[in-house]
């Protein structure tokens, strides 16, 4: 499996290719406790090497214990290709949470002021009136979290959501 994780960390297109022709189902493979496709989101994996692991089975809907997948993981990596990538070809719902915690995308990507990643999933049907298992909605991570721009700027959307 080193081979793999070379490929991965290096994003070599040739090495990833031949390392692939090694594997006959890449579902299981785990690297450094990450599933394959979560491990290359974390080393920036160029767009087409991770449709190139996905076309050849890796797991598109592992998660970790705590409900974390693979749309979170783009998420937190800003990689907005990914995120559009799996939202639309995959079913990844963006109102209903994966997480124990029931955090969704939306509160993710504002949380960090990922703008144009909320731009996207406001523009997907994100609700930002969804609640937490903590009764806490993207406003409540926003103001807690001091990300007073994004605060400000998902209010300003509502409003405009509102007057339609």
């Amino acid at each position: 499996m080193e081979d793999l994780k070379i490929a991965i960390d290096r994003d070599d297109r040739a090495s990833l290719k031949k390392a692939l022709k090694k594997y006959n189902d890449l579902k299981d493979i785990e690297i450094e406790e990450k599933s394959l496709l979560s491990y290359a989101i974390s080393k920036n994996i160029s767009f087409d090497n991770f449709t190139l692991l996905v076309e050849n089975g890796a797991d598109i809907e592992a998660k970790t214990n705590e409900g974390v997948n693979l749309l979170d993981d783009a998420i937190a990596a800003n990689r907005l290709d990914l995120v559009k990538y799996l939202v639309e070809n995959f079913d990844f719902d963006i109102n209903k949470p994966t997480r124990r915690s029931g955090f969704t995308p939306l509160m993710l990507a504002a949380s960090f002021s990922l703008f144009e990643i909320v731009d996207y999933l406001l523009e997907k049907g994100a609700d930002m009136m969804i609640r937490d298992t903590f009764n806490l909605n993207v406003f409540d991570y926003t103001r807690k979290l001091g990300q007073m721009d994004m605060k400000k700027y998902l209010e300003q959307r509502l409003s405009q959501m509102e007057q339609k």
